[in-house]
């Protein structure tokens, strides 16, 4: 069964890595984990950067996020955190958020990706696991001196793609630091950048409990009595997105977890609240890049 569940680790984590370069690292030797560990190094230039594509998501793995660069918010559990350089931001599995880019602007940073069944064999692993036990993401800012230690440690790892084998001593070692650093650290928290207006908090909630039924963003907006215009102006400014692909997002996100518990494409797709099984599907790919039939059936997309 485990092996199974690492499985739907992957898939998530190949989709992740289409644009990355990154390298997997086995922290633990022997143990039926299709993947343990992966770490990327990542630089977006501006011109490539577009507003408009972030979608919310969830994934079935831990993923931290060492920022050097970024004109990056994330949203997330109606709030909005905006690292600064050297931050880090810590995404539960399974928690939902989105990134929005806020300027036009270079984005690097390092991920390291974690897979959640890593943690039944790794040593010290309870202490480990306060840094993922949690609903919401973790913003976090490491005293200055640590911090200068750690990113000194992974600009050697910047731009290799290939590693040997006493490299890869290195990389564990340094992941390890990061990850005790987390954990026990003197480190302070920042709140998040902004809270969403009282207005969009109660749409947002709104809409995560009502989507299988919504029919149209007319609905959202007259079950509140105000304007489409008015909604979109409130999702536009603060989520860079519109009602209706909030909307389209809640629905994926569960047709998602109905693919993974077993059901047909079909039962997942009305399930969801879906209403038209083939635009479902064009939809789900050009979101996953597979189909929901490869998702179901843990086939990778194709590169």
């Amino acid at each position: 069964m485990q092996y199974q569940n690492s499985n739907v680790c992957s898939l998530s984590l190949t989709n992740a890595l289409l644009t990355k370069p990154s390298f997997k690292l086995d922290f633990i030797n022997n143990i039926p984990l299709e993947w343990q560990i992966v770490y990327s190094y990542t630089y977006t230039t501006g011109k490539n950067i577009d507003r408009n594509v972030q979608s919310c998501h969830e994934q079935n793995y831990h993923e931290i996020i060492l920022h050097l660069t970024s004109g990056r918010r994330f949203f997330a559990h109606t709030s909005l955190y905006e690292p600064m350089y050297g931050d880090i931001i810590i995404f539960p599995a399974n928690v939902i958020h989105r990134g929005i880019n806020m300027r036009i602007e270079p984005y690097e940073r390092y991920y390291i990706y974690i897979n959640p069944l890593l943690m039944s064999y790794m040593p010290d692993s309870e202490l480990i696991k306060r840094c993922f036990d949690t609903s919401a993401p973790t913003l976090v800012r490491l005293p200055q001196k640590r911090r200068d230690h750690i990113l000194s440690e992974f600009t050697g790892f910047r731009n290799m793609h290939e590693f040997s084998k006493s490299e890869q001593f290195r990389l564990r070692n340094t992941i390890m630091q990061l990850l005790y650093e987390l954990a026990v650290g003197e480190n302070s928290y920042p709140p998040p950048a902004d809270k969403l207006s009282p207005l969009l908090t109660k749409i947002l909630k709104y809409i995560e409990g009502n989507y299988k039924t919504i029919q149209t963003s007319a609905d959202i907006a007259a079950h509140f009595s105000i304007s489409e215009s008015y909604m979109s102006r409130l999702f536009r400014e603060s989520l860079r997105q519109s009602p209706y692909q909030y909307l389209q997002n809640m629905r994926l996100i569960e047709s998602k977890r109905l693919l993974n518990e077993g059901m047909s494409v079909t039962e997942a797709c009305f399930e969801s609240g879906f209403n038209d099984c083939s635009h479902f599907i064009a939809y789900f790919k050009r979101c996953t890049d597979v189909t929901p039939s490869a998702y179901k059936n843990k086939q990778p997309p194709r590169i």
